[in-house]
Order: structure tokens, then sequence, then C-alpha cells
């Protein structure tokens, strides 16, 4: 449980850096939608799939995620802020 909650810690600051700095969550952008199905899924598996549907990108180190636990997601119409709030 410890080295899952250092995990969050690690991954949450990169990316809500990223969301901050990317000036991307504002006006009609925020309310872009997005379905997104994956059961045991890697971290970079995660975020290829929603670079895939959205215009955001992801940066990251391998060393950063490499040890990440599988995610299993199934959202529906969701802004992608609903999406990784329940991933992160």
């Amino acid at each position: 449980m410890n080295k899952l909650l250092t995990l969050r810690h690690r991954l949450f600051l990169p990316l809500l850096c990223f969301l901050v700095l990317s000036g991307k969550l504002s006006g009609a952008t925020q309310q872009e939608r997005i379905t997104l199905n994956l059961k045991d899924a890697s971290i970079t598996q995660f975020f290829k799939e929603i670079e895939n549907r959205t215009t955001y990108k992801f940066f990251y180190k391998d060393s950063q995620v490499e040890n990440a636990p599988l995610i299993s997601v199934d959202a529906t119409n969701k802004t992608l802020v609903e999406v990784l709030n329940v991933v992160f």
C-alpha cells in the first residue's frame, strides 16, 4: 500500500504541472468528453489512449512509471479531469 501511495505522489506532481501549465483546461476544451475503457492496462498505455483521443500530450520519465500498478477504467462521455480523477 505504501508503494502505491508513493507512486501516486510521484505521478501526481508531474501530471498536475502538465495540466496547469498546458492551459488547456479552460473554456471549451475543458468540456471535451472522452470514452475510455481499459482493463489491467499499463500507465503508459493509459496515457497513449488519452493522447489518441484528445489534444493532450503526457511527458514523463520511464523510471517514473515502470513500477506503476495496472489501471482499469471504464469512463463513458467523461471530461479528461473526471477520467484522471478516477485513476489518480
